[in-house]
This record gives C-alpha cells, sequence and structure tokens, in this order.
C-alpha cells in the first residue's frame, strides 16, 4: 500500500467515470433522509428556523461518501442495513454534538458503526459530517493486512466505535477531493478509472483507522454517567414514539414509569443529551410529525385535524410553536404541499 499513503487532492484526478454523482439543496430536515435512501433514517428539526441545507454524495462502486450541512439542529435516528457499516467524521468539535453516548466536543474523532447498530446522533447547525458507508466484510479484511489485532477487535464489535484522536487529514482531504471532483468534471479531460478512486479512498480509510489504535480515552466514571443518560433517553425516546403512533401523548408519569427512574433523573438525562427537558423533546417531535404530515397532506386535509391527530388541543399556541420552530405558519406548508 506505499503507493496509496499520500491523500488525494482535487488537481491530481479528473471527473471519475461511471460513478453516480449527486447534489441537492435541502429545505427540510426530511428531505436529507429521503437522500440517504440506503438506510432507515428519521431527521427532528429542533432548533428554531428556517431549514436549509445542502446533501453531495457520491458512490463508487460498493462504497458511497455522503456530506451533510445545514443551519439547524437536528437529531438522527435509524439502523444500519445488515452487512453494511459506516466511518464518519465531524469537521469541528461542539458541546452539544453527541453520536449515541459519545460527546463530540473535538474535531479530531473518527466513528466505525458496525452492522445493525442503532445510531443516534446530534448534530448542531453549521457543523459538516462526512462519512462513507461500505461492507463490513471487505472493511475487516483490508484491516487484517494492516492490524490484525485491531481487525479482530472490531470485527468483534457491536454498535459503535469511538476510536479516538486520529491524524485524519489525509481522509477528510481525500473525501472531498472525490466530492468535489464529481461535482466539477472540468477539473479532468480524460476521466479517471473509478476502481483506482475507490482503491484509494478504501486505503485512506484503512489507514486512519489503524492510526487510531485505540478506543476514545476518557474518565470512566464520566463515561459511564453518559453511557447511563444515552440508555435512558433513548428508552424514554422509543417509548414516546411508540405512543404516539398509537394515537397518545405520553405525560411525565407514563415516562418514568416506563423508564424505571425518578423525574429528575429523566430530565438531567435529557438535558445531558438532547440539551432540553423531555416535555420539550416532545412537544418536537410532534410539531416535527405535523409537519411531515402536511407536506404530503391530501386535498381534504385541514391543519386542525392534524393538529389535534398529534394531541395539540390549544390551536393558537400551537400556530405560535409550529411557527417559531419552522418559521412559517402551519398553513403555509399545507400550501405549499397542494402546488402542483
Amino acid at each position: 500500500m506505499d503507493d496509496t499513503r499520500e491523500p488525494l487532492s482535487a488537481k491530481d484526478l479528473s471527473a471519475p467515470a461511471a460513478s453516480c454523482a449527486d447534489r441537492q439543496t435541502l429545505t427540510d430536515a426530511s428531505e436529507a433522509a429521503t437522500a440517504q435512501d440506503w438506510v432507515p433514517i428519521e431527521y427532528r428539526q429542533l432548533s428554531p428556523g428556517r431549514f436549509s441545507g445542502l446533501m453531495q454524495s457520491l458512490e463508487l462502486s460498493n462504497i458511497a461518501l455522503f456530506h451533510e450541512r445545514h443551519d439547524q439542529d437536528v437529531h438522527k435516528t435509524g439502523a444500519l442495513p445488515p452487512g453494511q457499516c459506516t466511518v464518519s467524521l465531524i469537521d469541528r468539535g461542539h458541546s452539544a454534538a453527541r453520536f449515541s453516548q459519545f460527546p463530540i466536543d473535538g474535531p479530531d474523532v473518527l466513528f466505525f458503526q458496525t452492522e445493525r447498530h442503532e445510531f443516534d446522533i446530534v448534530i448542531p447547525r453549521g457543523r459538516a459530517t462526512i462519512y462513507a458507508h461500505l461492507e463490513q466484510e471487505e472493511l475487516v479484511r483490508g484491516l487484517e493486512t494492516l492490524d490484525k489485532p485491531l481487525a479482530e477487535r472490531l470485527a468483534g464489535s457491536r454498535g459503535l466505535q469511538s476510536l479516538g484522536p486520529f491524524g485524519k487529514a489525509g481522509l477528510e482531504q481525500t473525501m472531498h477531493a472525490l466530492l468535489g471532483i464529481a461535482q466539477d468534471p472540468g477539473l479532468g479531460q480524460g476521466g479517471a478509472d473509478p476502481r483506482l478512486l475507490r482503491r484509494k479512498l478504501m486505503d485512506q480509510i484503512l489507514l486512519a483507522i489503524v492510526a487510531c489504535r485505540h478506543p476514545l480515552a476518557g474518565n470512566a466514571s464520566e463515561l459511564h454517567a453518559r453511557r447511563r443518560s444515552f440508555q435512558i433517553v433513548r428508552a424514554a425516546r422509543e417509548f414516546m414514539e411508540a405512543q404516539l403512533d398509537e394515537g397518545i401523548t405520553p405525560g411525565m408519569v407514563d415516562l418514568c414509569a416506563n423508564t424505571g427512574v425518578s423525574e429528575r433523573t429523566l430530565r438531567y438525562a435529557f438535558h445531558d443529551q438532547l440539551g432540553r427537558p423531555p416535555s420539550a423533546y416532545l412537544r418536537l417531535l410532534r410539531l416535527n410529525r405535523i409537519r411531515a404530515d402536511l407536506l404530503t397532506a391530501t386535498p381534504s386535509t385541514s391543519v386542525s385535524s392534524v393538529a389535534i391527530r398529534w394531541g395539540f388541543l390549544h390551536l393558537g399556541r400551537f400556530a405560535q410553536d409550529y411557527r417559531r420552530l419552522f418559521q412559517e405558519t402551519p398553513s403555509a406548508t399545507l400550501s405549499h404541499a397542494r402546488r402542483p
């Protein structure tokens, strides 16, 4: 692999032939989920304001790159398909950023996510994330050549590995170069062989993982506390979602009974993981569901019927909450959906 240690740069390569590239402007958080149709994922807007963002993607055989940036805080949940894994980066750390139980308060962290893992991610506004998804078996086979004990550890892991500080510059540069090349065919004339580009990308992924070697270090008691708060919030969120699916808006007593913790512990866990109390997060869940319904409404749909379905009985207050979060009235959202 000596010939692949140098990262790619846009000036060194021409546009990849036989690849699939896309660049999409986002006007709603749900559009980011639709753009990643390889994985079941749900987005929820957390911060107030009109949503805008950009999603870029590039497929090179069975490796795909995704680069995402948006101007609102979002909460993403989902699960990886069987056989697929991801390697993820964030451009800048932030105290509110989180990948499952791991805080992302620094930029030099690499996350390896295994097949079937149920992820839970919070990304603050203005931060960019970039990840590659690929076949897990192929990644492990490549790692065996470079570091067999590390390959065995990752192959045996279940869920998420935060691999800690590492020299991410080469991998990040290569990822951005490939995305830039895909969007600007004028950078080259001959058309680089996609197989070569794919190999370069895979080599940079492997070298970056090997450079990490060890999981993210930290205070053991602090990591244990964050893991527990993450588990509490995940259980509460899943209960909220299930109850809403049944047409029920759960109260604090229901949440505490289901999670088996006190109101104070539940409130602390939500502040630690999502930066807001459980009641505020539940309201955001309901508002995001209302927006999704309004954007896919039929001609007979009314704003009031949708609001009541999701437990908002005071329609005036609901309209204020909706406008504060999405910077438009519910009726404006409904009118957008009805335009041909």
